[in-house]
């Protein structure tokens, strides 16, 4: 059993688990080891890591920029301490912390975190749950209005902006058709306004939602869903409902890249003969929107470019 802020002898430990007694003054973003990001590997990481660092980027804990609530005593973390990596310790993103990538070196020892629990003042324990990237706390209801999140210009934001000299984030992406398309952002997927035409989910029905991956195309659009009276119908495409039409659903599909020209000639949303359903009969909730991505039904996407499309008819065969 250790204290944070001691450093952690595993040589004996080899195989087995060791015990983390974090105090309350380590668990800050302050910590000099968190700012120093200490961090080397993801998920299983160099046993001369710091613990905290460790928890903030496994998920297990987001330390305050201030001291933490007075109800917190303390954070017990239990690591299982294995053998060197053989393939060395890759980088990675997550929760605000960026670990680094280190080598193998023989002799040395990893860990990673089994479990972990706050301990409050009154002594009761309190058991923490990773967070997964595509979790509540990293994800984002699409009904935002975009006023509320317009940056406001200034004399002296442009006069600092022109200082520090800083360079615009490019907004434009080339797909794997080589076509601008746009870099994939939130901002691009909240809703437009309060009234439900401006919705995200209502534009799909007049608008057909393309998605890449690395190597990947994704389409998204609104699916027929059949009426009480059992016939085919799609809801208002100024969202507004239909008497006696159900919730509007939608499909999540893979398809091949195509030039715009082509997807215009053969119809947007593409043919169920030019798609490979992914998931169908989606409620708009069961889609999950995040920074770097989307959940479908639990299924996790890294998605890079976006692209709304107008829904267009297939042209005509020429006789």
């Amino acid at each position: 059993r250790l204290r944070g802020g001691e450093q952690l002898s595993l040589a004996a430990a080899k195989g087995k688990y060791a015990e983390v007694l974090i105090p309350v003054e380590a668990l800050v973003a302050s910590n000099p080891s968190v700012n120093a990001r200490r961090l080397w590997g993801t998920d299983v990481y160099t046993g001369d890591s710091d613990v905290v660092a460790v928890l903030q980027h496994t998920g297990y804990y987001r330390p305050p920029a201030e001291e933490p609530s007075s109800d917190l005593s303390s954070v017990q973390c239990l690591l299982k301490v294995e053998p060197v990596c053989p393939k060395g310790y890759a980088p990675s993103e997550r929760f605000g912390i960026k670990s680094r990538s280190w080598g193998v070196n023989e002799g040395s020892l990893s860990i990673s975190v089994v479990a972990a629990r706050a301990v409050t003042s009154a002594g009761a324990y309190v058991d923490l749950e990773p967070k997964h990237l595509f979790s509540l706390p990293n994800t984002s209801p699409t009904y935002v209005p975009a006023s509320e999140t317009r940056a406001v210009a200034t004399r002296a934001s442009v006069q600092s902006a022109t200082k520090q000299k800083l360079a615009t984030e490019v907004a434009v992406m080339y797909n794997l058709c080589n076509e601008p398309w746009r870099k994939y952002h939130m901002h691009v997927m909240v809703d437009r306004g309060l009234s439900p035409s401006q919705w995200t989910s209502s534009r799909l029905l007049r608008e057909t939602l393309y998605l890449e991956s690395s190597n990947t195309r994704y389409e998204l659009s609104a699916s027929v869903v059949a009426t009480s009276s059992g016939e085919g119908q799609v809801a208002d495409a100024n969202g507004g409902s239909n008497p006696g039409a159900p919730e509007q659903l939608y499909r999540f599909a893979r398809c091949e890249p195509m030039l715009l020209a082509e997807m215009r000639a053969t119809g947007v949303p593409l043919p169920a003969t030019d798609v490979r359903v992914v998931e169908d009969g989606l409620r708009w909730e069961e889609l999950r929107w995040a920074p770097n991505g989307v959940s479908v039904r639990g299924k996790n996407l890294h998605i890079l470019r976006c692209s709304f499309l107008s829904n267009k008819q297939a042209r005509p065969a020429a006789n």
